[in-house]
């Protein structure tokens, strides 16, 4: 029969009328969202997600504020931030990441001040997430989240494993999904028996950078199967997951593209909504 496929697009879209909605009830109070978006590498991929994230913010109402400078030495990128810091119009700060070999990314991430932190990568946002109190969460794991929660999927209880350990979705989607009284294991390449661990997973969420890395030995029957990955084969865009050998294992599988691409550029949004909402002192949906 096949899994049900969790259509990241769709639920994206639906979540992209709230998000309008909200962007409009704001404005009609007097609040005009600003969003700066960072870019100081040369990374072409980069280039293609930070013309992502403008359109989105366009489409929905949000100003952006678009930095591209190349080849700025570490005390330059740091001047750059806190300027944006500075800057009262701006509600929500993005340094896209990677950046540029022998910049020390975190002492840059902890500049960006915590509450337009709509990364949710500074050191303080991650705090906020390891104590499970309110605070602007990291996008892709945020978007994971909310689409399983669309899809009435119980965490409770369930065994969730992560394969991968990233600070941008691994790390915190253990905590979120730990937070959700959900049972969940980090493995990794130097994991012994790691296709086992995979198979006993009720949830296996995966973010390798490895495509098509999973295939149906990893999977067990009916499990939820969320691939985070994506990856370029031959002019394809792929996942992590070997997407046609694990679809009829799988109870519910997220295809690639259209999966959880859409959902981590529409909690992004959602962040800079709350980011805007709290620092102008007005209760509506944030947190």
């Amino acid at each position: 029969m096949g899994a049900i496929i969790l259509n990241g697009k769709e639920v994206a879209s639906q979540w992209e009328k709230k998000n309008s909605l909200r962007v409009q009830n704001l404005k009609a109070k007097g609040v005009n969202i600003c969003l700066a978006v960072a870019r100081f590498n040369d990374d072409e991929a980069s280039k293609v997600y930070v013309r992502k994230k403008v359109a989105m913010c366009e489409k929905l109402g949000i100003k952006p504020i678009l930095i591209e400078e190349e080849g700025l030495d570490q005390e330059k990128i740091e001047n750059r931030v806190s300027s944006l810091n500075k800057d009262k119009e701006i509600n929500g700060i993005i340094v896209q990441l990677p950046l540029p070999k022998g910049i020390d990314k975190e002492r840059v991430l902890s500049l960006v001040s915590p509450e337009k932190d709509v990364d949710g990568l500074n050191v303080f946002s991650c705090g906020l997430l390891y104590k499970n109190m309110p605070g602007l969460r990291p996008c892709t794991p945020s978007g994971i989240i909310h689409l399983l929660k669309e899809y009435k999927i119980d965490l409770v209880g369930k065994r969730a494993v992560i394969l991968g350990r990233s600070q941008l979705v691994g790390l915190p989607i253990f905590l979120m999904l730990l937070h959700e009284n959900a049972t969940p294991t980090i493995v990794h390449s130097k994991t012994k028996d790691l296709k086992n661990i995979c198979k006993e997973a009720d949830i296996l969420i995966v973010a390798t950078g490895r495509a098509k890395m999973v295939n149906r030995e990893y999977v067990k029957e009916g499990a939820v199967v969320v691939d985070v990955g994506i990856s370029r084969i031959e002019g394809k865009i792929v996942g992590d997951v070997d997407f046609e050998d694990v679809f009829d294992v799988a109870g519910y599988l997220t295809p690639v593209p259209g999966g959880v691409g859409p959902l981590t550029i529409m909690s992004l949004m959602e962040n800079v909504i709350n980011a805007a909402s709290i620092q102008a002192g007005i209760k509506d949906d944030a947190f």
